[in-house]
């Protein structure tokens, strides 16, 4: 019972120390609600807060940040909705311009991956994708986006621990869907949060090893 009770505290310690993530996939259906599926859409913003992220960034013209696109408006009107999984997708409208989407509550998240596509008839887009935390350069990537097929971009290892993430796509007119991102429910513990619970542990373990001689 008391090698038990020993070891349970132990694994509850590791648990606290380390924290727990939630997987969780932004569709942007739920976000659009009743907008119109025509073109307004293209001019409406993500909303600042959608799944803890800041959409809008510093830019103030709004073909500069990330807005809504519908997949009725696509069908309708000969575009690409290869990358529109449900009713509607993210949507990046400018070239060469770094669209950032930043972490609003200041909790890191771990990008895990996003579904991309050419919204128009552009045989290829390359989209340059970069981690940040605390304004460093943490991780890149990049992957070509086609208009009549999705293309996950989905790093061999979650990028984890980011404040950040930039897309910069080199041809105007991209979706992006399927955004999947864990986030850290307990904060990183600081050196001497870690040294603390270190020697918490082996007191428990000098304690353990100690009842069992007597």
């Amino acid at each position: 019972m008391k090698n038990f009770s020993v070891s349970s505290l132990i694994v509850l310690l590791v648990l606290l120390l380390l924290g727990t993530t939630n997987a969780t996939t932004l569709t942007f259906d739920d976000v659009a609600g009743t907008l119109d599926p025509q073109p307004v859409s293209l001019r409406t913003a993500v909303p600042d807060g959608y799944g803890g992220f800041n959409w809008t960034g510093t830019w103030s013209d709004v073909l500069q940040k990330v807005t809504f696109v519908s997949k009725t408006y696509a069908d309708e009107n000969g575009f690409s909705s290869a990358g529109i999984t449900g009713k509607w997708a993210a949507y990046i409208p400018s070239n060469f311009v770094s669209v950032p989407i930043y972490a609003t509550n200041g909790v890191l998240f771990n990008f895990k991956s996003a579904t991309f596509a050419s919204f128009v008839d552009i045989a290829w887009n390359t989209i340059s994708i970069t981690g940040y935390r605390n304004g460093d350069l943490i991780y890149s990537g990049d992957l070509t986006a086609y208009p009549n097929e999705a293309t996950t971009f989905q790093p061999e290892d979650p990028w984890t621990n980011i404040d950040a993430i930039v897309m910069k796509p080199n041809q105007a007119h991209v979706t992006m869907d399927q955004f999947t991102f864990s986030r850290n429910i307990a904060p990183v513990p600081e050196p001497a949060t870690i040294l603390l619970l270190a020697s918490g542990l082996l007191g428990i373990g000098a304690c353990a090893r100690k009842g069992r001689k007597n």
